[in-house]
This record gives structure tokens, sequence and C-alpha cells, in this order.
């Protein structure tokens, strides 16, 4: 059945329509819906159009983008990193199709964008990060281009944790410090190019939340040490990022004081503080004692917005599992083969007539390499 309803144009960016005895006002405020948006109504759709009128489970077509950290050990103490990209296909009836290719290939608003974080040639370290969109990779190195899409801190070594089209957001080092001190900073993906991390009030929008993060580090360290003055603590209001934690996004950030002529360093969550998301991620309808059933070398794991599979991260393969009446089969349908220490930085589900998009522009913009 069609649904049409008549809208009066009042404005610009502004339109109307008479619900019962009520005018409607609904003002346009972006060009593009987020896809944090679009993402929580498609899931809602999806669970609508993949339900019977019995309330049998239909199977729906769905891609899914797998960013991942690739851990490397060498010959000295500083590891290298790679990070690559998994297209996966699922379709009803059908095998799946599962493509790899280099860096980190994501969507954003309503076009694909490539990070990369590469070493530097000279000193080995992780000191930029590269993020744009696929439709300048010819043109990524013209003049206008390069300083706008890039980040650049030769006294930073760094691994990212987190991509979406908000934040990239990773922990680092400073190669000039004495001691090694690990912290954690985070990026807007589209202004990348910003010399400055963000605050934690200008993450949060919340001016009180400034005051929140000292108490919550001063707590930490008085647990920790016994006598200590607040005086000499200094507060550094970038040091917080996401980290993956057992099917969960979580904040974090860390503190350092020196105790008996020593570093003491800690790092702790800061989610429970802060009280809200700040990332779009649905309730777990699968806890992680169910995962860790099925199987108990789980690290991680994402359920599919489509709510036909569970993909589980052991620490050699990533598997995907059927779920039927809120029940885990035991039995994987398929896997993907991990042959180097590895660890998911992004997660992105395209579904319905996304899924043949996502795809085709993945394979239409990356060289396949497995």
């Amino acid at each position: 059945q069609l649904y049409s309803r008549d809208f009066i144009i009042l404005e610009k960016n502004k339109i109307a329509y008479l619900q019962s005895d009520y005018a409607v006002i609904l003002k346009k405020i972006d060009n593009s819906v987020k896809r944090s948006v679009i993402k929580k109504y498609a899931k809602k759709a999806s669970k609508e159009r993949t339900t019977s009128k019995t309330g049998e489970k239909i199977e729906e077509d769905i891609s899914v983008l797998i960013g991942v950290r690739e851990r490397i050990d060498t010959n000295n103490s500083n590891p290298n990193y790679y990070y690559y990209t998994y297209c996966i296909r699922i379709e009803p009836n059908k095998m799946a199709r599962i493509e790899k290719a280099e860096h980190i290939f994501f969507p954003l608003k309503e076009e694909f964008w490539r990070l990369k974080c590469e070493p530097n040639n000279k000193t080995r370290t992780y000191n930029t990060i590269m993020a744009y969109p696929v439709k300048l990779e010819n043109q990524i190195n013209d003049s206008k281009n390069k300083g706008k899409y890039k980040f650049f801190n030769d006294d930073i070594d760094l691994k990212i944790n987190y991509v979406n089209e908000d934040y990239v957001s990773f922990d680092y080092t400073l190669v000039s410090d004495k001691l090694p001190v690990n912290k954690y900073a985070v990026l807007r993906t589209d202004e990348i190019s910003k010399d400055s991390f963000l605050t934690i009030n200008e993450f949060t929008g919340d001016d009180n939340s400034k005051q929140t993060f000292k108490n919550i580090i001063f707590d930490q360290i008085s647990k920790n040490i016994s006598s200590v003055d607040e005086d000499k603590i200094s507060y550094d209001f970038t040091n917080f990022g996401f980290i993956r934690n057992l099917g969960l996004w979580q904040l974090q950030s860390t503190y350092q004081m020196e105790k008996d002529d020593n570093l003491e360093q800690k790092s702790f969550s800061i989610d429970m503080a802060l009280k809200d998301d700040f990332i779009n991620q649905d309730n777990k309808d699968l806890t992680i004692d169910k995962v860790k059933n099925i199987n108990n070398q789980a690290k991680d794991y994402f359920e599919l917005a489509n709510g036909q599979y569970v993909a589980i991260q052991s620490p050699d393969e990533i598997l995907f599992y059927s779920i039927k009446n809120g029940l885990i089969d035991p039995n994987p349908k398929f896997s993907i083969q991990l042959s180097n220490s590895t660890d998911i930085v992004m997660f992105e589900q395209g579904l319905g007539s996304y899924a043949e998009k996502w795809e085709k522009s993945f394979n239409d913009n990356n060289i396949i390499i497995h």
C-alpha cells in the first residue's frame, strides 16, 4: 500500500504537515543523514522485513566491513602494524564471499573513505594518519589535498584502535620521553588534519565533563598511591580513547605518577563515570557468557544487524555463527583465518540494497589480496 502526505514549505530549510489538531514543523539540519541514524532505523526495518507473520526469521542480504590491525613482532622491541579491511557478503542460500584489501575502507555519509597508517621510512615509527575520500585517490598527493586529509606529529608513535565516520582513536607514546608513557587520543575523522586532539569537554559537549574527568583521575591515583599531593597531579584532558573490550567499545584513559623513583602507569575505563554512550552500539542481545559457552576462546564478538549471525573472534580466526530463536548454533557457518595477531578496529554493516552497493564499491576501489 502506498503512503503519501502533504507538506507545506515554510522556508528553504523548514516544512510542516498537519497531524490531528497540530501542525508539525520539520527543520533541515544537514545535507545528509548520519550513518549512525540510518543504521539504527535500518535495523528496526530489517527486523520487520526479516520476520514472517508467524514470527519465523527470514534471512536478509548483508555486507560487513571489518577493519583490522595486524601485529608482526620484529627482532627489536617495536612491532610492525598493518591495517586491512575484510568485506564479507552474506546472501540467503549462498556461500559467503570474503575479500581482503590493504588499509581501512569505511563509509562516511554518502561515500567511502580510506584510512592509511604506515611507518615512517626513516624512524620506523607510526606518526602519520591519512583519511580521505576514495574518489580522491589519484589526487591525494596534490598540495591542496595532502594537508587537508593528513595528521602528522613527528614526536608520536601510535597504533589505531577505532575508526568510524565520526572518530579515529589511537593510543600513543612520545618519542622524546625518556620513559614510555602510554596515552590515548581522539580525532574527528573529517577534520584529521587539525593539530590538536579533542579534549574531553569537546568530545562530550558538556562543560562539566572536565571536572568529572579530573575526579576520575584523582580517584584512580588515590586507590593505588597512599599519599597523593593533588597539586602535583598534571591533568591531560585529551588523554582518552576507544578500546575494544569483550563485545563493547569503551572509553579508556591512563594516569602516570612517580612512585618510589619509578613511573607508575595504569589504564582504566571512564565510561561509567561519564554516564553516556558516545558511539552508536546496540544493546547486546547476546551476553559474553553465551558467546563463551559456544567458543571458550572468544576474545571479541559482534552481532549482525539483521539478527541472523554473530561474528566471534578467537586468537586465530573470526567465525560466523547463525542465530535461531535467540540461540547460537554451535557449528559455525564459515570463518576467516587470521595468520597474525589481530585486533578489530572497525565493524560496519550494510543491509538490504546497501549490501550489493558496498561489495561493489569495495571491489571497484581496492586491490583484492585475499
